[in-house]
């Protein structure tokens, strides 16, 4: 109500805020005074070190593009004095309508631009994303107090205020942007999807190796039951080859009895039993002796 009376009549703009501290347009006689005391008052615009408050006076028929924003922890906020005011932001499909008095939170990190119909008066405030927490606040007013041009004394006030607002209504603040934020319900269904599409492959992946698993097991299985049937008959032939050889040697034993029945006396078998094993002494006494005669030749 402030702003709509003192800038009916205005035709220059005017800062007001900047980087927490009041501007030459709150300064006496420049007719923004109730508007100032106003803004003091919003925690969220009063302790915003990287931004400012200012008036921009828009000209019928000329587009009037708004300052981007330097972090994305701010949010613009705009109020027009009289209706026939409105603002296209990059990204958005249509231009939004500024109502006389009504506040319309933009995001001015994309382009924005003002349009009128007639010479109208809009109060551009720069807050804090109510996203963006206390300690996060004082944490950044501290760490670019100097780049602020704030002294100790005002970066103490600045965070005081930003504390004791906390305390009262930071959380309140918060659900009520994400309960009603258009851009934080689509982030929300980004992550949602995200995660369900994450589960997604992670039940496809898991199916896959299961299946991958069970054709494994059948492979190694039927490899496993190949080679016990390769070893099986590779059995199967060294016996029926043992069993061929006995049964060979069987019958030569038999032919030689017949043929010299005298070998078979007690006598002769104990003689050929010992001509045997003189003659298997003798291949490991040879054996033995190459094995030291080549050691010596190689000393």
């Amino acid at each position: 109500a402030a702003f709509l009376k003192e800038a009916a009549d205005v035709d220059k703009g005017a800062t007001l805020l900047k980087r927490t501290k009041e501007s030459s347009g709150c300064k006496e006689g420049k007719g923004f005074e109730k508007t100032c005391k106003a803004l003091a008052k919003v925690a969220d615009i009063a302790s915003n070190g990287f931004g400012e408050a200012r008036v921009a006076v828009v000209k019928a028929g000329k587009k009037q593009q708004l300052d981007a924003c330097t972090t994305n922890a701010n949010i613009g906020i705009l109020i027009a004095a009289k209706d026939g005011a409105s603002v296209k932001v990059a990204g958005v499909e249509s231009a939004v309508e500024l109502k006389a008095g009504e506040p319309v939170v933009i995001d001015f990190c994309r382009e924005a631009t003002l349009e009128a119909a007639s010479t109208t008066p809009v109060l551009f405030a720069q807050a804090w994303h109510p996203e963006f927490a206390a300690v996060e606040r004082t944490t950044e007013l501290r760490a670019r107090a100097k780049s602020f041009g704030l002294s100790e004394d005002e970066i103490k006030a600045a965070t005081k205020v930003v504390n004791d607002n906390a305390k009262k209504s930071w959380e309140k603040t918060a659900k009520a942007w994400r309960e009603g934020s258009a851009s934080h319900a689509k982030i929300k269904n980004a992550f949602e999807n995200e995660l369900e599409e994450k589960r997604r492959m992670e039940e496809e992946a898991a199916e896959a190796k299961r299946k991958g698993d069970e054709a494994g097991d059948e492979e190694r299985k039927r490899n496993l039951e190949k080679l016990q049937r390769k070893r099986e008959e590779k059995r199967r032939k060294e016996q029926a080859a043992e069993e061929k050889r006995k049964q060979r040697l069987k019958q030569l034993e038999e032919e030689r009895a017949k043929r010299d029945p005298w070998l078979n006396f007690p006598e002769v078998v104990a003689a050929e039993k010992k001509v045997d094993e003189l003659k298997e002494a003798r291949r490991d006494a040879n054996a033995k002796l190459e094995f030291e005669l080549s050691t010596q030749l190689t000393k």
